[in-house]
């Protein structure tokens, strides 16, 4: 029996193919500009050399073995993981538009679905290799299985599915163990989907947690770690002043504002009051929204959530979908070409440098295709040029975290081949690491700050010595350029 697809799956499937095409020819002018995507490229080729099951750590190991599988195919740091990530973006939109389909109607699925493909923050994050895409794919297949789950037979297979994808996405990111009993509320009236759900949901949360207790003693080891970075290392919570409060505050809600962009998320909000004002069914997919947006707000005010624009596209893959409740009530002329003109206005929006009476935190990471700056570049092509004549390691002094991790990317040396100084407030030296780096790479290039943290340069009549504080090893160096206020030297382990 052939398969019949009406006129809107028809667009629908065009405008996946178009998003895919976009992101296609924005990869060759994007640049990893996130130092934690650089840290998961690492972390996969060294998954690769020494394979293993991960049961422990700070990461879920989902997106290790994900990078590790499209590296295996195409062994392209630099390229591979972006090309999986943008077919996952495009991926996000088949499950939206199928529960936004089966919650509201197609043509309301086809609008709200467009909105997400050409959603600014979620083009930029899928040109880096983050886990932020993967993670929003299983939540929104969650959404839909969860929707199957709400009528008909054999509820609870669906149920068990929806479950399935939910513990995959806490594989992922740690939110999704915040969404597992938001989201197993929406079944509580069906007793059985419901346990069924909580089951499956909690698979991986509980694999995880047995694994750190075993490795660390500590079962939230992942999340106390990520706290400990915030408080301890990065101390985010010092001389803390009311404006910086204030400033919390509002990070995500603009980071939706503004990375939906105004238009866009108004008709959102606007879709959010009409399901409550109507008493309509779809208010139960409030839940999630209002839960996880409480633990963000909760999180950045006390300091132990980052303040990363990424961070809202799981609010935002919640909240698109109530832009329907717009769609199928705004009744006025010319309605389809003002929709064509909203989702139109989305991307220019996106690069308009917003000014408003309030502080702007969120800068250019609503921008859809992430640059960095001009000395980053320079940088990057001047160690490779001297990679070629001083062959071995790469050591980077800490220069911000979007220049150093994407130098030491556009290096292309492996993981193993490369070190960078801490870039934490708080954060020590790890001896043990540097050594283990230094007897596996003798010789090399270096790239030190005008003021490095962690050594010192000693310009002697025979040369020039480098030592690093807490460390008897000592280099020989040679100057060999400099790129502004960034200095290259080729080294060797002093006898």
């Amino acid at each position: 029996m052939l398969l019949k697809f009406s006129r809107i799956d028809v667009y629908m499937a065009g405008a996946i193919l178009l998003s895919i095409i976009f992101r296609l020819i924005a990869m060759p002018f994007s640049m990893t500009t996130e130092a934690d995507a650089v840290s998961r490229i690492f972390m996969a080729i060294e998954w690769i050399q020494k394979p293993y099951l991960i049961s422990s750590g700070v990461w879920g190991p989902l997106h290790t073995y994900l990078i590790a599988g499209i590296l295996f195919i195409w062994n392209n740091p630099i390229y591979a993981p972006i090309l999986l990530n943008i077919f996952f973006s495009a991926a996000v939109a088949i499950p939206l538009y199928f529960f936004v389909k089966r919650e509201w109607n197609e043509n309301a699925g086809l609008f709200t679905t467009c909105i997400y493909l050409i959603y600014p923050v979620a083009i930029r994050n899928s040109l880096m290799a983050l886990s932020e895409i993967p993670f929003i794919f299983f939540v929104t297949l969650t959404l839909l299985f969860l929707s199957f789950a709400m009528g008909g037979k054999n509820n609870w297979k669906y149920a068990f599915m929806a479950g399935i994808f939910l513990t995959l996405a806490a594989s992922l990111r740690y939110e999704a163990w915040v969404l597992i009993p938001a989201l197993g509320i929406i079944l509580w009236k069906r007793w059985k989907s419901f346990l069924v759900f909580l089951f499956a949901s909690m698979l991986f949360p509980v694999f995880w947690m047995s694994g750190n207790y075993i490795q660390y003693g500590d079962p939230l080891y992942g999340t106390d770690s990520a706290i400990n970075w915030q408080i301890n290392i990065s101390h985010v919570n010092n001389n803390l002043r009311l404006i910086d409060l204030i400033n919390r505050a509002i990070f995500f809600p603009q980071a939706l504002f503004f990375g939906i962009t105004p238009l866009a998320f108004l008709v959102c909000l606007a879709g959010i009051i009409l399901v409550i004002f109507k008493h309509k069914k779809q208010q139960i997919w409030l839940i999630p929204l209002v839960v996880l947006f409480v633990f963000y707000m909760v999180s950045v005010i006390n300091g132990t959530l980052a303040l990363h624009v990424r961070y809202s596209l799981t609010l935002a893959i919640l909240l698109i979908p109530f832009a329907a409740e717009w769609y199928v009530s705004l009744k006025l002329p010319y309605n389809n070409l003002f929709h064509l003109l909203l989702i139109a206005s989305i991307l220019p929006m996106s690069f308009i440098e917003w000014k408003a009476p309030f502080p702007i935190l969120v800068g250019e990471e609503i921008h859809p295709i992430p640059q960095l700056n001009q000395q980053a570049v320079n940088i990057s092509k001047f160690e490779i040029a001297q990679g070629k004549s001083f062959p071995g390691g790469l050591l980077l002094d800490f220069f911000g975290w979007e220049n150093t991790y994407y130098v030491a990317l556009m290096s292309q040396q492996g993981p193993e081949n490369i070190f960078i100084m801490p870039g934490g407030t708080n954060e020590a030296l790890n001896i043990y690491s540097l050594n283990e780096f230094l007897g596996k790479n003798p010789t090399g290039i270096i790239l030190l700050t005008k003021y490095p943290r962690f050594m010192q340069i000693d310009h002697q009549s025979n040369g020039i010595k480098l030592s690093f504080l807490g460390n008897d090893k000592k280099l020989s160096a040679k100057l060999l350029g400099n790129v502004e206020d960034i200095s290259f030297y080729s080294y060797s382990i002093s006898p």
